[in-house]
């Protein structure tokens, strides 16, 4: 009885799957006062399976979204992550950039004195009509000696500094890349 109405035999179908029950489906025929036949109950019992397969893919729906907003807000932070190394590393290939610079301008220099040297010794040799003595001749080797070593040292280094600038800017090439 319904507001003031009575109410023909109601039919109720539950809606539940192996695992769970999700509620029930309840019919009256109020206005019409139909009388519920087994053909209607056949209906009813046909609409339930659907039914609840569409609750179970909307309940899975709202996981799957919730799994890929877990997903997103991972790469999220990867990526963060990547452009905080991206930044770093160009941070240092700026520094090893300004240091290979500072190295090339040393290697400059050290070739530059050694080629002086060069040029005083040979000028040296050339303006002396006798032979010098050997205590300058040892003077001066050992000094060209120094100017080649320094000139070798400042070389590797340099050969080192560039080795590293050219590592870095893979790295920062792949951290870019994977950016």
């Amino acid at each position: 009885f319904i507001h003031g109405l009575v109410l023909a035999a109601p039919a109720d179908q539950p809606l539940a799957d192996a695992e769970r029950s999700y509620g029930a489906i309840m019919i009256f025929s109020a206005f019409s006062q139909k009388e519920w036949s087994n053909g209607d109950q056949e209906l009813l019992v046909s609409l339930a399976a659907p039914i609840v397969a569409t609750v179970i893919g909307r309940g899975k729906t709202l996981e799957k979204v919730g799994d890929l907003q877990r997903l997103l807000a991972d790469a999220l932070r990867r990526v963060e992550a990547a452009q905080a190394e991206t930044r770093i590393a160009q941070e240092k290939a700026e520094e090893i950039a300004f240091e290979l610079d500072g190295v090339r301008e040393q290697a400059k220099r050290s070739r530059q004195q050694a080629e002086s040297l060069s040029a005083i010794i040979k000028a040296g040799a050339a303006v002396q009509a006798t032979e010098p003595s050997e205590r300058e001749l040892a003077a001066l080797q050992t000094s060209y000696r120094r100017a080649l070593e320094d000139l070798a040292a400042l070389n590797q280094q340099l050969a080192n500094t560039q080795l590293e600038a050219n590592n870095l800017r893979d790295q920062l090439a792949e951290a870019e890349e994977a950016q």
